[in-house]
């Protein structure tokens, strides 16, 4: 299990992408290479590759977490 904790600040690099046509592409590349990982989801905004308010994401990511709960159970069986 890994968990990304985000700490922003005014400095450094950006921690959420702006929108345009090159992080587009990384992103579809990203979810590429995201489908041949075997017991991995992705979730949140790192999942995603764009911002989200918290709130919107709080209820995604346990939608999905109890998605691939269910299907890792479904696959056991």
């Amino acid at each position: 299990q890994v968990c990304f904790r985000e700490h922003p600040c005014a400095e450094g690099e950006p921690f959420y992408p702006v929108p345009s046509a090159r992080n587009q592409e990384r992103y579809e590349r990203f979810r590429e290479l995201a489908t041949r990982e075997a017991n991995v989801v992705f979730v949140g905004r790192l999942a995603n590759y764009k911002y989200f308010n918290m709130d919107q994401v709080a209820p995604r990511v346990l939608y999905q977490s109890r998605f691939a709960i269910a299907n890792t159970r479904q696959a056991r069986v």
